[in-house]
């Protein structure tokens, strides 16, 4: 049995989401972030020495990092959803993969993290311009990539 454990507003949201869609059993302890400092709660370094998730627990191991927990357990429990080895599509499918944790990753969180300071009366002066272009940049290459296709990598393996 697998357990997530499961940090509100984090990256363990795609581990959840590929849980529940590959219908892989598993279970979830939940974890919420402090409401003044955004932080995890200390509970979630008796997991794993950073306090931070996603964090799963398989086989006896504790694995960190969205990225490898999303390709060992697609590897192991739904290799359906990957295009096979040397396929067109492959190359594609591990790109878009790593995408979310690199390309996307910093604009989204410069966003996020611009929001908490505006709100707590901070005037932005270069961070907000630079994070709206850069989301903005990298969402239109999304909508780009998936304009006329189903499947960001084209027609790659559905699993079910």
């Amino acid at each position: 049995m697998i357990t997530l454990h499961h940090l509100n507003d984090s990256r363990s949201f795609r581990v959840h989401w590929l849980l529940l869609e590959a219908k892989i059993p598993h279970q979830v302890i939940y974890y919420q972030r402090d409401a003044v400092t955004q932080l995890a709660p200390e509970s979630l370094k008796k997991v794993h020495p950073l306090g931070k998730s996603p964090v799963i627990e398989l086989d006896g191991q504790i694995i960190s990092e969205s990225g490898a927990i999303i390709e060992l357990l697609i590897e192991r429990f739904a290799p359906g959803l990957r295009p096979p080895a040397g396929s067109p599509q492959y190359a594609e499918y591990y790109e878009w993969i790593h995408f979310a944790e690199s390309s996307a990753m910093v604009p989204v969180l410069l966003r996020l993290f611009n929001s908490f300071e505006t709100a707590a009366g901070t005037e932005l002066r270069w961070t907000e311009n630079y994070a709206n272009n850069e989301f903005n940049k990298v969402f239109s290459y999304v909508n780009q990539q998936l304009s006329g296709r189903r499947y960001i990598t084209g027609e790659a393996a559905d699993g079910r």
